[in-house]
């Protein structure tokens, strides 16, 4: 099989647990097995794994609030590429064949958010826009000029503190629509930057990708939607059917077992894993049966 060629991608992948690194350099390993990247990293603290591609940062990566608040604050440092595709432990390449050059006209490409009701409670969001529905981080395409913008634009209340036993602040303070906005809690990167600042940051000249090419691009499904699926309020939990790729476990990936339906003539180096995944293997960790 002839390998796709990114030479101006890194990919990258940020993990702190050490509970989730066999899984974090397995769906690394996938990815390079589809693609020739510019650069791979697995930026984590931990530094006891014998794979090339670590890169040891000295950070507390074992959080949301610390992973959300390194991709949005420290993430620039680590990619010299124009672009880098971020991808989690529950994320990977499936389909290179779906690649088009045009995600490369977007400063931001991810999973499309299925917003219902009121589009302005996702903050930030002006009335019937598009942007603020794409999208997910977990499997999304960025680019360096947006790490840029957005680490020297974006205030940051607290970047790292290692004291467990004290309380860590939302990495997000900066005004929104001429108002201080401050959203407490945890709040995901991805959502800071395309629901809390879509507006913002399309008026910075910043594109986000259209829903009709971020369904090319990747597919998630999320425990809410499995749940759903589970109470019979759904066909699926989220499908994938040919993208690009995928975030989050609880997606069907039933289709992508059959290579040759998506014109490949080989067979899948990691049968076995995504055989585990599908029957809920309880030693992958994050399966829907170890959420249930």
């Amino acid at each position: 099989m002839s390998k796709l060629k990114l030479d101006n991608v890194t990919l990258i992948v940020i993990e702190g647990r050490n509970s989730h690194m066999d899984m974090t350099l397995k769906a690394k390993n996938i990815c390079k097995w589809y693609i020739d990247f510019a650069d791979v990293k697995v930026l984590t603290p931990q530094s006891h794994y014998d794979d090339k591609d670590i890169f040891v940062v000295n950070r507390a990566l074992d959080t949301l609030q610390k992973y959300n608040l390194f991709a949005m604050a420290e993430l620039y440092d680590y990619v010299d590429t124009d672009f880098c595709l971020v991808i989690n432990w529950d994320s990977w390449v499936c389909n290179p064949k779906a690649w088009t050059d045009e995600f490369l006209e977007y400063d931001y490409i991810g999973a499309w958010w299925d917003i219902r009701g009121d589009e302005d409670s996702w903050g930030g969001l002006k009335s019937g826009s598009t942007y603020g529905k794409v999208g997910n981080g977990g499997f999304s395409l960025r680019s360096r000029r947006l790490l840029k913008f957005v680490r020297e634009n974006f205030k940051f209340r607290r970047v790292f503190d290692y004291d467990a036993k004290k309380p860590y602040y939302d990495h997000f303070n900066r005004k929104i629509d001429g108002t201080l906005g401050y959203v407490p809690g945890i709040r995901p990167d991805d959502q800071t930057m395309a629901r809390l600042n879509g507006s913002f940051l399309h008026d910075n000249g910043f594109k986000f990708a259209p829903v009709e090419l971020a369904e090319k691009f990747s597919v998630e499904a999320t425990d809410a939607t499995y749940k759903d699926f589970l109470n019979g309020d759904r066909e699926a939990p989220g499908m994938w059917e040919g993208q690009f790729g995928f975030h989050n476990i609880w997606t069907d990936l039933r289709q992508w077992k059959d290579l040759k339906k998506w014109g490949y003539e080989t067979t899948l180096p990691f049968q076995d894993l995504v055989d585990r995944v599908m029957d809920g293997d309880d030693t992958i960790i994050g399966t829907p049966s170890n959420h249930d």
